[in-house]
């Protein structure tokens, strides 16, 4: 047995010692298969050492390499998830890495014989480059956020567009940005050096060349085409499989759904005229920095806090979101999803379809990103509506909220039953960027867009907005009605998480407006809102409160639950989630301290 044979027993037994120490909940079954998992690929490189003779340099750097990246995942997982009593059982990922170090050696093998070590360093260098990159991005990422990439993370970074790919890098500064640059350009040309130096010196036989080849794609189909290959059984492939499928499940949301074809609806709204409503969403709001919503050191809110002393003004003042990204929380408040059913977004409706068929005309005018036509929920869902445009079509400039009141201004007082959805850019990241320079209230020092300061005054300016938004709506065009929510919260101080990482991030505002004539006709309706304002609610709920404060029924095949303008509605705490579902409100420090 030489050096090499037992080098590759050596880091059979080393791998399966650290599967061991970063999986949990296994039995002797899953041991078993995972012993087997790890030696596979590895017998499959002893027998292709044994009939070439790879240098043992050669041999240890590609190990390296497909040990690196076998390696990732399972540690990043396991680390932040030690304190989570969950199963872990990651072997694939270790199998993998292997599989990939025996593409790596054939690639390498092959393209020596047939063209030259320069041409060998250089594709097996760019094959090298391609594989780690997945492992490298899972290092930045933990780096920066200190946390693992999930389904939902992905989804965060696949709605991602350029406006806050721009606000991230610049986030970073210079320095940073150029220290990545040149760290993955020295990365690129270090691969590149020791790849020419430990090529192997072999010229295969043509016996050799087809055993090889052979080999490489039996590899590359375990890795990548058989069912259930590799790649979608890892820990990330997992993840980004789910994501995939959660697309094609939003895809058919896009498409006339048969489900909503076979309801029938009716709304009280429509059968009184009543008029328009105005839907606000906010972004990244946090009702404990809402002087409104509690006793906060500062006056962020003058205008809401003066509309809360109103009958008209229904704050709620418990309310959370269902997670802390966009695209997961309005997928949910804007459909018949929620944390509470297991529905799928084939299987959902949603509420601009319903309002549609009740025979309201909707509208929907975005400061957020369109993020691809046919791939968001957001997008999919306002696509439904009968206009919807979005500032990033008609600006070039820095997008203040207050743009949207421009597209009010196309509307006439008429008694039309109109629903306008408004999104707002609100409190997203870099919050020094997210109003006018004469709403900087709060001085803020270094250009510090994390900090309290700024994102006080990214507040004051929603308040602002909303105002003339109410006004502006009760004036001009009829407005019986203004529903404001938030889609979720976020943490001030810190740089923006994509995971939930505390309650700061979920506490979320929400409030309602209501006319006396709306009041008239929704006589219970508005003592039963006023009634549960301090009650518990989760805004994936929203949908069926706004089943609600439309006056929307249907024929039976629509099940309402959560509607917190009912007076059957009496849920506490304990009995609400956040976190998709994983987080009982009951656990909010805030409440344990009361």
């Amino acid at each position: 047995m030489d050096l090499k044979q037992i080098f590759i027993i050596g880091l059979f037994i080393f791998t399966y010692i650290v599967f061991i120490l970063v999986s949990k909940n296994i039995d002797s079954s899953g041991r078993r298969t995972t012993l087997w998992k790890i030696a596979q690929p590895l017998i499959l490189i002893m027998g292709l050492i044994h009939f070439v003779d790879i240098p043992f340099s050669n041999l240890v750097w590609l190990l390296f390499v497909g040990g690196s990246v076998g390696f990732v995942y399972p540690l990043i997982f396991a680390y932040y998830n030690r304190e989570v009593n969950i199963d872990i059982c990651l072997n694939r990922d270790f199998a993998m890495g292997y599989y990939i170090t025996i593409v790596l050696l054939c690639l390498e093998l092959l393209t020596k014989t047939a063209f030259g070590s320069y041409v060998a360093s250089l594709i097996t260098s760019l094959g090298i480059i391609i594989f780690t990159i997945p492992a490298i991005f899972q290092l930045l990422y933990a780096g920066f956020y200190n946390c693992f990439l999930d389904s939902a993370i992905l989804q965060t970074l696949l709605y991602t567009h350029l406006p806050e790919v721009k606000d991230f890098f610049e986030s970073l500064g210079l320095v940073k940005v150029f220290l990545l640059l040149a760290g993955y350009l020295a990365f690129a040309y270090s691969v590149f050096t020791v790849t020419s130096t430990t090529l192997p010196n072999v010229m295969l036989s043509s016996n050799s060349l087809i055993g090889v080849g052979a080999l490489l794609l039996v590899c590359l189909f375990l890795l990548f085409f058989r069912k259930g290959s590799f790649i979608q059984r890892c820990g990330l492939g997992k993840k980004v499989y789910a994501l995939l499928d959660y697309q094609k499940q939003l895809a058919k949301l896009s498409e006339k759904n048969s489900i909503i074809e076979n309801m029938e609806f009716t709304s009280k709204w429509v059968d009184n005229n009543l008029g328009t409503i105005i839907v606000v969403i906010g972004e990244s709001a946090n009702r404990k920095h809402m002087s409104a919503f509690t006793e906060y050191d500062r006056e962020t809110t003058p205008w809401l806090s003066q509309m809360a002393e109103k009958e008209q003004f229904i704050l709620f003042n418990n309310v959370y979101s269902s997670y802390v990204q966009t695209a997961q929380c309005l997928s949910m408040s804007l459909t018949s999803i929620n944390q509470y059913n297991e529905l799928k977004f084939s299987e959902s409706v949603d509420i601009v379809s319903v309002a549609n068929k009740c025979g309201f005309e909707t509208y929907w005018f975005s400061n957020q990103g369109i993020a691809g036509v046919n791939n968001t929920p957001i997008t999919i869902i306002a696509n439904n509506c009968l206009k919807h445009r979005w500032i990033l079509e008609d600006y070039h400039t820095v997008q203040y909220d207050e743009k949207l009141l421009q597209y009010l201004e196309q509307f006439d007082a008429s008694k039309k039953n109109r629903i306008i959805f408004l999104h707002l850019k609100g409190s997203h990241m870099r919050f020094n960027c997210r109003y006018p320079q004469e709403f900087e209230k709060w001085t803020v020092k270094n250009e510090d867009y994390v900090g309290r300061d700024a994102y006080d005054n990214t507040i004051l300016y929603t308040d602002e907005i909303l105002r003339r938004i109410y006004e502006y709506g009760k004036e001009k065009l009829n407005m019986q009605a203004m529903l404001y929510f938030s889609d979720h919260s976020t943490d001030i101080g810190i740089k923006r998480r994509s995971y939930f990482g505390s309650f700061d991030a979920v506490r979320v505002p929400m409030f309602v407006y209501v006319s006396e004539k709306y009041k008239h006709a929704f006589a219970e309706l508005s003592k039963n809102m006023l009634a549960n304002r301090n009650k518990y609610f989760t805004n994936d709920c929203i949908f069926d409160f706004m089943l609600g404060l439309l006056g929307i029924s249907s024929n039976g095949k629509l099940e309402v639950k959560y509607d917190i303008s009912s007076s059957s509605y009496n849920y506490e705490a304990k009995d609400l989630k956040t976190n998709l579902g994983k987080v009982s409100l009951a656990e909010d420090p805030d409440l344990k301290n009361n």
